[in-house]
């Protein structure tokens, strides 16, 4: 049996050592009883009650006396640096950068300090199968948090441990003034900002509650309200109604598109968080958890789920996933609610990347459903459809056998769930807005393989993606700006697009190819009216248009060749054109040009083209019209086919 001892002092526990008598007490042969007493109770000194004064706050110091004081302290350590530090009155001007490092304080012009790390434990859990909870035990060091029996594991608090050491301090000291300018000031102006947290209130917040707004209602500004300040305007600069305040600096004018926006915030809050501006692991998972929805349409798709694993790891941390930590004096329910938020992020970080989730119900301390059903109807109806998605992630596992088509059968209706969640009263745009999510979840809840599918529920599948596909597009026209743009909205659009693209692809009847390709042009629009805000949503436009574009290009050449063989008499029965259909004449031809020129512009230019030109003899495929050097396998390899919950590839046709 193995039995771990405490040797954090350099010398075991139980083993005593014996400690020499003083040399007056040695010649005495004597027993020596001063060092005990001087370990117990060191004398006071002048010196000490000196120090004791000088603890209250001092003006902060520039930065140059940081970096002097580590070029003077730092290398050659000396036993005078283990004193007492003098009083300022006996302080002459040598000892001035030598006391920046034994007590270095944060700057003073802001109060920007992280004040609420001192307001409760920064409490880590350790889990029973860590050998260091017996350690930490015993430490005096540190105090046992809490534990109930049967547990797998206990809180530890760090209030009393030091931690702090010359280099850190020195670095703190160096770069407090650095980060506090660079980072900390990088928000738009105050009446820019109010209106964007109405925004983000308005829209964001009732949906997805993640953010503590009791950190905002503190009179003193802390860095946690600062960040959490920079999370709410990366959230809200994606809804269209945020254009107008998009601008970053106290004082400047300049209105710049969310994109950049959205990376210079982004980048700044990452930055903070790790020089460690903050301290509270709650708060910087709340913050990102934020970061990790918002950055999931920029330029380096790994950033986003690189910060959702962030986020989940620093919740593990604190305990999340099993109860509340008890040392906090944050609100229980806040602790509840942000948890929730951690686990639907890593189901829909899973969706959208296609990765394995890393919170399985399996590990958890708590009933999520008990979880879900504590949150208010708006926020419940988006747990409890985030809850199905989890179930549908089961069709994408590798085991699956993708062979045969797979169906979720016992898909619950919208409004099911919308009384389940008590959620009749919430607004409809907000409704609108869960609904987008709702019918992305129903197009993932089939997985239909690529080619022929003899299986019966082959017809079931196509029809309930076909309709969710349609009232998708149907949700973004009704709604317009009025939705709440969060992530999942253009995710829905786009799953909308692969569908209609399926259909495309796989109709034989002229009519039903006619209809998919006015499906495909619409969500296109849509698709191109998002791009500002997520841009890698454009990908899958310019790949849907280039075949959009190569089909009336076919049949614009098959118009004009059936003129010229009416022209000479001649039969064209292997066009795909009837005789019925409209002349197609050269000015109208060269418009197709001008259609993929200006993308925006196609659905008007395209309402030209007659019905007839998809019409042909049974079972002609315009496909097998496209130019040879048309790559139409490497775009039905990315929209079309046996689609994972994800985008898939989404590097641009060469």
């Amino acid at each position: 049996m193995f039995k771990f001892i405490n040797t954090t002092d350099g010398r075991p526990q139980k083993r005593k050592q014996a400690q020499q008598a003083c040399e007056t007490c040695r010649k005495r042969k004597k027993r020596c009883e001063h060092l005990d007493n001087a370990v117990a109770s060191p004398p006071k000194t002048p010196d000490s009650e000196s120090a004791r004064g000088t603890a209250r706050p001092r003006p902060a110091r520039r930065s140059s006396d940081a970096i002097s004081a580590a070029v003077l302290a730092v290398p050659r350590p000396t036993p005078a640096q283990a004193r007492p530090p003098p009083s300022p009155t006996t302080t002459d001007s040598r000892d001035r950068p030598r006391r920046s490092v034994d007590a270095p304080e944060p700057p003073s012009r802001h109060q920007t300090i992280d004040d609420d790390h001192s307001q409760h434990d920064d409490a880590r859990f350790v889990g029973d199968l860590n050998p260091e909870g017996a350690f930490l035990a015993d430490s005096p060091g540190t105090s046992r948090g809490y534990a109930e029996s049967n547990s797998v594991g206990v809180w530890y608090s760090r209030r009393n441990v030091r931690g702090n050491e010359i280099s850190t301090e020195v670095a703190s000291a160096v770069s407090a003034d650095h980060a506090e300018h660079q980072f900390l000031a990088v928000l738009p102006r105050r009446a820019y900002y109010e209106k964007l947290e109405k925004i983000y209130l308005r829209d964001v917040h009732r949906i997805f509650p993640v953010l503590n707004l009791e950190i905002l209602k503190k009179p003193v500004s802390t860095t946690s309200q600062i960040l959490c300040k920079q999370a709410i305007c990366l959230a809200a600069g994606s809804s269209p109604s945020a254009k107008p305040f998009l601008s970053l600096g106290e004082d400047s004018t300049i209105i710049l598109t969310y994109p950049e926006f959205a990376q210079r915030l982004s980048s700044a809050i990452r930055k903070a968080i790790g020089l460690g501006l903050i301290k509270d692991r709650v708060q910087t998972t709340a913050i990102l958890v934020i970061l990790s929805l918002y950055t999931h349409f920029s330029e380096d798709r790994h950033l986003s789920a690189e910060l959702a694993g962030q986020a989940v790891s620093n919740a593990q941390t604190v305990g999340l996933h099993l109860q509340n930590p008890p040392a906090r004096n944050d609100d229980p329910a806040y602790l509840t609610r942000l948890f929730c938020c951690v686990w639907a992020t890593d189901i829909l970080t899973a969706a959208f990347h296609g990765r394995p989730v890393m919170i399985h119900e399996r590990d958890l301390g708590r009933d999520i459903q008990a979880c879900i059903r504590e949150q208010d109807s708006c926020f419940r109806l988006f747990l409890d459809i985030v809850a199905l998605l989890g179930r549908i992630i089961d069709l994408y596992r590798p085991a699956q056998k993708t062979s045969s088509c797979l169906v979720m059968e016992d898909l619950p209706s919208f409004e099911c769930l919308v009384e389940r969640a008590h959620a009749l009263r919430v607004d409809s745009r907000l409704l609108g807005s869960l609904e987008l999510l709702y019918h992305a979840i129903a197009i993932l809840s089939c997985r239909v393989p690529v080619g022929p599918s003899p299986s019966e529920h082959a017809s079931l599948a196509y029809t309930r993606q076909s309709l969710s596909a349609i009232k998708v597009t149907t949700i973004v026209e009704d709604f317009g700006a009025s939705l709440s743009y969060m992530t999942f909205v253009p995710y829905a659009v786009s799953l909308s697009l692969r569908v209609a693209y399926r259909e495309l692809r796989s109709c034989k009847v002229p009519m039903l190819t006619l209809r998919s390709r006015r499906q495909l042009q619409a969500i296109c629009r849509i698709l191109r009216d998002l791009g500002g805000m997520f841009r890698s949503a454009l990908v899958m436009v310019d790949l849907a248009e280039q075949v959009l574009q190569e089909m009336d290009q076919v049949c614009s050449n098959a118009a004009n060749k059936q003129d010229e063989q009416g022209a000479n008499g001649t039969n064209a029965a292997n066009t795909p054109r009837q005789e019925g259909a409209p002349d197609q004449q050269g000015p109208e031809a060269g418009n197709i040009a001008v259609v993929s020129t200006f993308p925006e512009q196609q659905g008007d230019l395209m309402a030209t083209f007659h019905p007839s030109f998809y019409q042909g003899p049974a079972g002609l495929d315009v496909f097998e019209y496209f130019d040879p050097s048309f790559d139409l396998n490497a775009i039905d390899a990315i929209l079309g086919g046996d689609a994972p919950p994800e985008f898939g590839n989404m590097a641009p046709m060469p």
